[in-house]
């Protein structure tokens, strides 16, 4: 049985004692690896569950998750610990074996049926202690090492108990514990893959640890059935030793040889931690390619274990210190040679297929997980000819290396990234394997011959060199390629804060306009999270300014994840409100936010109503005590790693239960990244849990839900519109394009009778089956084209008009007034530069004539107020007015129904500058508005010559206005 952390806990191996039988039947070897083949793959599949379960009870925080990590660990370590102790003592360890894996079989289901209800039990303790960590996390570490001691322990028995059955039909210990290590290992790569791919997505949680079990007990039931061929003789004299806390250390090299194993697994699991952060930058962050990744790692351990055993006739054990130092060297050689365009990535520099997850994942940790499967293996087989004794070599080295893997993780979370960034992180875990090389070195073997001696001084020549010549600085240019990916011709984004914390790599890219700072992008990972951009403004802020219009006294409001602050903007601006608890996983997203907000008294954070809770906002709900009028949420998208649990049916009824009566929630639904049976499932789960549940456009295809508990209503016209009149709200509503408060309205799509027709037969995405959803983010535009038929004006009328959800909170005097709107929601939902809808002029047209409408205009022509607020700067600095600025003063009159004013404008422009900015239509257009015809005749006239009717937009003006007579 075995785990997914390498080194430490991916090792049940035989090793050759003195005690047993040399009669083993034919094929033994292969028997015992294929034995320990599945107990890793099952013991990879249950680790993954438990720690999936322990994020909902615990909380997914960097504290909470080290903390089960190191619960688990620790519960290994003990079982090598017992293991080694009490070894010698056993008489049949064949069926000692047997019943540990039954143990972890049991244990192991009896955990995923167990933890969850736990959940609700401890809520009451935890809540006690939300806001006091060093109470609270300590708190959390004792409950989870109880939980997982006896798995766990169990699981670390299982190697040193079989080396007294398992080691008979070799005489060479290094060859047998590198070839059980390495398929155990492998068998944990397969478990690893098996279940994120196939298992979770057939049988939910639950059945997928049926699965684990079932493999454990066919393994419990192979061995007992062979146990006759694996009897043990009488033990044969041993040694003895001093006693050194229970176990017996017989020599200063062994000691050295413990530290060793213990400092080489923390190094690879710190590695691995830092590894991961480095390749989030240039991977879709989600479970599989998580899996994905780990898999590369198991997969170089394993194949190092394998390769170990066939080379330990060469007395590898000899090499140990050359092993080590070329380690350290592969790590800063795989670090300064990255190329984040490996495996067709060259153009997004973003891997989204399995193969350049694995490629990039491959060129970046496999090198120096291979070394460190030989390393372990080789460590072992030093140990072991220093000890002598099987079970107590195998049981000693595994604990030691478990301890440090336990630790290695914490370090490089707590410490290396946050503190010191993940580059001399690559640099000071490099120098480490000098170390261990230092501790392994034996004056002896290398001064044995000059040969020797040569090639151990070549060695740390290189190695120092290597080391001297680290390319500090080359992250910045890693950092920049991250970047890249987000320009296109209308925004070109640099990076202008860059911060590595305990959660995430954290970037802050600024786009400029005219010179001046236009918008931000929050990039956590690899992965835009959020903007600031018109686009973004309008649906965060419209998850605020929804409910507050339509509750009748919001007093208690809470935001679960800050992202880059405009939706807890919107709730400091709402001056109803008493109190905000703003709830974000990552306190270094809350410290970045003055980027976004360079002036504090500006910033949300600060306001006096606010309270900042750096936690899960999973287990926040859980514990808080507190009810809310308001709670509106945007997590991270669903598919990201880690967040499928934010949008399940049971997390769902965590917000349902913390609403007072009447409290109204909205919450985030990106159907862009979903496909439609997806999204379905995320609806059915909301829905599932609130009765009187509808579903609103925001912006584009970034959709919100709605629901409530016992809702009533309706308030009225003047209550309703009381944020219009807001100095603060009111203008910044109208700048969002709500220009109206009837205009809100036009945004329905589904009230609960549409949605639970429309997702009759969608399973709901639950807690059991996060698989329900895929991993896979959509980037294919015709998928996207399904979703346009959801939102067509007309039916959406007509539902609006019928649905009794309507009736019940919207104003009577505004549900008329609202169905005007609808004809224009298409035109008021792009978002775009002017060339990108050359093909909608009678969209534009539409808007003009038909509407009073502001915004929409700009945003249909590549405007907006940001923009705008930037021209009024440079205007009032009488500064030089460019063409771009002459485009945008245009737009400002065309908005305003000054068709005169914009044609003047407009005309200032080049002819060269209006061809390169691809206007000219829109310049015949507003010739046509002012009264200009035969000027606009003549103008279509040119361009037909050269461009001839190259889009809709030519012929609509050609034949509206009459331009070909």
């Amino acid at each position: 049985m075995s785990t997914t952390r390498p080194a430490s806990t991916l090792s049940n191996g035989p090793f050759r004692s003195s005690s047993l039988k040399k009669e083993n039947m034919p094929g033994s070897t292969a028997f015992l690896c294929a034995v320990f083949f599945l107990s890793g793959a099952s013991a990879l599949i249950f680790e993954t569950l438990w720690f999936r379960l322990s994020g909902l009870t615990f909380g997914n925080s960097v504290w909470a998750s080290a903390l089960v990590l190191s619960s688990f660990m620790g519960g290994l370590a003990l079982g090598n610990g017992l293991a080694a102790y009490y070894g010698d003592r056993i008489k049949h360890p064949v069926r000692l074996y047997a019943f540990m894996e039954i143990t972890v079989a049991i244990t192991g289901v009896l955990l995923i049926f167990i933890i969850p209800v736990l959940t609700e039990k401890l809520s009451p303790l935890f809540r006690q202690f939300l806001d006091t960590p060093w109470i609270l996390n300590p708190l959390r570490l004792s409950i989870s090492f109880l939980l997982m001691l006896v798995p766990a322990t169990a699981m670390g028995i299982t190697l040193p108990v079989l080396v007294k059955s398992l080691f008979a039909e070799s005489s060479n210990f290094g060859q047998a514990l590198g070839k059980l290590y390495g398929w155990n290992t492998l068998g944990a790569m397969a478990g690893a893959l098996l279940g994120e791919i196939f298992l979770i997505k057939l049988f939910g949680i639950r059945g997928t640890a049926f699965f684990a079990a079932f493999l454990n007990l066919s393994v419990a039931t192979a061995v007992l059935l062979l146990s006759s061929r694996f009897q043990a003789e009488k033990s044969e004299p041993q040694r003895e030793a001093k006693p050194f806390f229970g176990w017996s250390i017989s020599s200063f090299r062994e000691a050295r040889l413990l530290f060793a194993g213990f400092l080489s697994g923390g190094i690879l699991l710190a590695l691995e931690v830092v590894w991961f952060r480095f390749l989030q930058l240039f991977v879709t962050s989600t479970t599989v390619v998580f899996a994905f990744m780990l898999s590369v790692v198991l997969m170089g351990i394993g194949l190092g274990g394998i390769l170990a055993a066939f080379l330990s006739r060469l007395r590898l054990k000899a090499s140990l210190s050359l092993i080590a130092m070329l380690s350290g060297a592969t790590s800063v050689i795989v670090y300064m040679a990255f190329n984040p365009g490996i495996g067709g990535n060259a153009t997004n520099l973003l891997a989204h297929t399995w193969f350049d997850v694995f490629s990039l994942t491959f060129s970046m940790a496999f090198p120096v997980s291979l070394l460190s499967g030989i390393l372990f293996t080789v460590i072992g087989e030093a140990l072991h000819e220093e000890i002598g004794e099987e079970i107590k070599a195998t049981g000693l080295l595994t604990m030691a290396n478990t301890v440090g893997a336990m630790l290695g993780p914490i370090v490089a979370g707590f410490f290396l990234l946050p503190v010191v960034g993940m580059e001399i992180s690559f640099f000071l875990l490099s120098l480490a394997y000098g170390v261990v090389a230092l501790i392994t070195l034996d004056f002896k073997q290398v001064f044995r011959t000059r040969k020797s001696a040569l090639v151990a001084g070549s060695a740390v020549v290189i190695f120092s060199l290597l080391l001297w010549r680290f390319p500090f600085g080359l992250m910045n240019d890693y950092f920049q390629l991250a970047t890249e990916r987000f320009n296109n011709k209308y925004h070109q984004w640099k990076c202008v804060a860059t911060h590595e914390g305990l959660t995430e790599t954290i970037q802050y890219l600024q786009t400029d306009y005219l010179g001046e700072p236009l918008a931000y992008r929050l990039v956590t990972n690899g992965f835009a999270m959020s903007s600031t951009e018109t686009y973004y403004q309008r649906y965060m802020k419209y998850f605020v300014y929804f409910p507050i219009a339509v509750h009748p006294n919001p007093k208690r409001a809470l935001l679960i994840s800050f992202g880059t602050g405009l939706t807890a903007k919107a709730l400091t601006n709402s001056r109803q409100l008493n109190s905000i608890d703003i709830v974000d996983i990552s306190k270094d997203v809350l410290q970045m936010s003055y980027v976004v907000f360079p002036d504090p008294s500006d910033n949300p954070q600060n306001d006096p109503r606010v309270n900042v809770h750096i936690e899960d906002g999973r287990f926040f709900l859980q514990t808080t005590g507190k009810n809310f009028d308001v709670i509106t949420a945007e997590p991270p998208p669903p598919k990201a790693h880690g967040i499928v649990n934010l949008y399940t049916q049971e997390y769902f009824q965590l917000i349902y239960d913390r609403l007072a009566e009447g409290g109204i929630t909205t919450y985030w639904l990106p159907v862009h990244h979903l496909k439609e049976e997806e999204a379905k499932s995320i609806l059915k789960a909301f829905c599932n849990v609130f009765d009187d549940c509808s579903l609103w456009m925001g912006a584009q295809l970034s959709w919100m839900m709605v629901g409530s508990r016992g809702a009533a209503g309706p308030v009225t016209k003047e209550y309703f519109s009381r944020q219009w009149a807001d100095p603060i709200v009111g203008p910044e509503l109208r700048a969002l394009g709500f220009e109206t408060p009837e205009q809100m309205g036009s945004l329905f799509l589904f009230d609960a009778a549409q949605i639970q027709e429309l997702t009759q037969k969608s399973m709901p995405l639950a807690d059991n089956y996060p698989k329900r959803l895929s991993d896979i983010y959509i980037y294919d535009s015709k998928l996207l084209q399904g979703y346009i038929r959801y939102m067509n004006a007309v039916s959406s009328k007509e539902e609006f008009i019928s649905s009794p959800m309507i009736q019940r909170l919207w104003p009577k005097d505004l549900q008329k007034e609202s169905l005007d709107y609808f004809e224009f929601r298409n035109e008021v939902n792009q978002f775009s530069r002017w060339s990108s809808y050359q093909s909608n002029m009678s969209n534009l047209h539409h808007l003009l004539t038909k509407s009073s409408l502001r915004e929409p205009v700009l945003w249909l022509i590549g405007s907006s107020e940001d923009q705008q607020r930037i021209v009024d700067k440079i205007m009032d600095q009488k500064k030089e007015v460019t063409d771009e600025i002459n485009y945008q003063l245009a737009a400002r009159a065309l908005a305003d129904r000054d068709y005169v004013l914009a044609e003047t404008y407009l005309s200032k422009i080049a002819p060269q500058n209006m061809k390169k900015m691809d206007i000219i239509p829109l310049h015949i257009y507003l010739l046509c508005l002012s009264g200009k015809i035969e000027k606009a005749k003549g103008l279509m006239a040119g361009y037909l010559k050269t461009e001839g009717f190259s889009n809709e937009s030519i012929k609509w003006l050609a034949y509206t206005f009459g331009l070909l007579r």
